[in-house]
């Protein structure tokens, strides 16, 4: 019985601790925004000539093994992935995690004199198959995604519709 009563306690702190991380940048500095590639991920108005590198998961289920999946050309879409990763309310944390993501994608810019160093966005699909969690460079990670803003971002990326 008492073994009971400490799950609810041990799940309540667990919470605590994944939702409480503090989302400032070490230093003091609050960020929601962050650079990709080099290349603000803010909407513009002007043409970036920017497109999304899509790589899918592939191998065994603990192996960092990705395969080339899709270019995303279209500057309309390109916006939208930018639109919606602006939206995100990004974390510090550190993921304990030996699962790899189920997708990664970098910004690329269509001109390829242009260098920039890619900032690698990583995506787990959620269990239940509805959301998505989207982590990018080493520990920023955007955990409360809507159901809509993953379903939006999973059909852009992967040209697939996000199932239940």
């Amino acid at each position: 019985m008492r073994n009971l009563l400490l799950i609810p306690i041990l799940l309540i702190i667990f919470v605590s601790f994944s939702t409480g991380c503090s989302h400032n940048k070490p230093g003091g500095t609050s960020s929601t925004t962050g650079v990709a590639n080099g290349i603000e991920n803010k909407p513009s108005t002007v043409n970036e000539d920017q497109f999304i590198m899509v790589q899918k998961h592939v191998g065994n289920e603990y192996e960092n093994n990705f395969e080339e999946f899709r270019k995303i050309m279209d500057e309309k879409q390109v916006h939208k992935v930018k639109e919606i990763l602006n939206e995100l309310k990004w974390e510090y944390a550190v993921r304990d995690t030996l699962q790899p993501p189920d997708y990664q994608f970098v910004f690329q810019p269509k001109d390829s004199k242009i260098k920039a160093q890619a900032n690698l966005h990583k995506i787990w699909i959620t269990p239940d198959k509805d959301r998505l969690v989207i982590g990018r460079g080493e520990n920023q990670f955007a955990f409360q995604l809507t159901k809509q803003q993953s379903a939006t971002l999973f059909e852009i990326l992967t040209g697939i519709k996000l199932v239940k």
